[in-house]
């Protein structure tokens, strides 16, 4: 199976695409709406809760962006030698386990501007005077946390990656901080406009809870400790990861690695925490996790684990787990 996605041509985005049709196909035969709310985007809401389809085909669309967004920043930041897809792969498999059941999410959407975000930080390294790139990766980290406020705490791993990869600076910092007050401040300018402050008050004073977990049900477990295990192997294997690795390429795994930490620590950003929560971590355990795929080493063993993971989706999707 992995090796559909081992080269990264024309053929193997439309084989990416046809899988992560696949994923969904569930949802095509028996139609969902899940239930959608952008509390200052009313025409949002009208758009995503009027028909399963629509649902459907914005999910896909904003799968398919991510993946191959994801599988572009490691290939043109040469984090890996492989230059295949299957980074992207692995982001369709994970999100698709973390959404199910539900036909679309609001945190797909947010961690789209996540993405762009820390696309635009891999930007600055060697860069003169990088202003667009740094005030976007705010701008973008903005957007994102107003979708679903924990991606916050990823603020953290700009500044890490701006010390990373250029050195502290009190004048960049200023750049990333101003692009994503801008959002804020935009946005509390509409809202103000709406007659809605006190919802945009709410996203930022409302957030922040001790987590409280149920332990009754042990299917719901499942897929955090799979999570959990997963980065285990990752943080095993970062000696690895990062041999042979040019200097800006181990700055950039380094960075990734602290995307886990800091995803970990979003549990206590958010109130009713539920399992879609696990898609926070979905760009560094694809980035990460996709590179350990990509090796040659016990290539079998891998192709064995990513099919069992798929039929651990199809079990979980279609009833026969939990």
């Amino acid at each position: 199976m992995l090796s559909l996605f081992s080269r990264n041509l024309f053929i193997n985005v439309i084989i990416l695409a046809v899988f992560a049709i696949a994923l969904h196909v569930k949802l095509f035969v028996t139609p969902v709406v899940t239930p959608v709310d952008l509390p200052l985007l009313d025409a949002a809401d009208t758009l995503l809760n009027s028909n399963s389809y629509v649902q459907s085909i914005i999910t896909i669309v904003l799968i398919l962006t991510q993946a191959l967004l994801i599988s572009r920043y490691i290939t043109i930041h040469r984090l890996s030698r492989a230059l295949s897809l299957i980074p992207g792969a692995v982001f369709v498999l994970f999100t698709y386990s973390v959404l199910e059941p539900d036909n679309f999410n609001t945190i797909l959407l947010a961690n789209l501007f996540f993405v762009l975000s820390i696309g635009s930080l891999f930007k600055i390294y060697k860069k003169y005077q990088p202003i667009s790139a740094l005030f976007n990766a705010g701008f973008y980290l903005g957007v994102a946390s107003l979708i679903y406020f924990p991606y916050f705490i990823f603020l953290i791993a700009l500044v890490i990656g701006l010390y990373n990869l250029r050195n502290f600076n009190l004048k960049e910092f200023l750049q990333i901080f101003f692009g994503l007050m801008s959002v804020l401040f935009l946005s509390g300018v509409f809202a103000f406009y709406q007659d809605k402050l006190d919802i945009w008050k709410a996203i930022f004073t409302e957030s922040f809870s001790i987590p409280d977990f149920d332990f009754s049900n042990i299917y719901l477990w499942i897929k955090p400790i799979l999570l959990i295990v997963t980065v285990l192997v990752i943080l095993s294997v970062n000696n690895t990861l990062r041999k042979k690795k040019k200097y800006d390429a181990i700055r950039k795994i380094e960075l990734t690695y602290s995307l886990c930490l800091l995803g970990l620590l979003s549990i206590f950003m958010v109130q009713d925490i539920n399992l879609h929560h696990l898609m926070i971590m979905s760009v560094p355990i694809s980035i990460l996790g996709g590179m350990v795929l990509e090796q040659k080493e016990y290539y079998y063993v891998k192709e064995f684990l990513f099919l069992l993971l798929i039929g651990f989706f199809i079990a979980t999707s279609y009833g026969f787990i939990g």
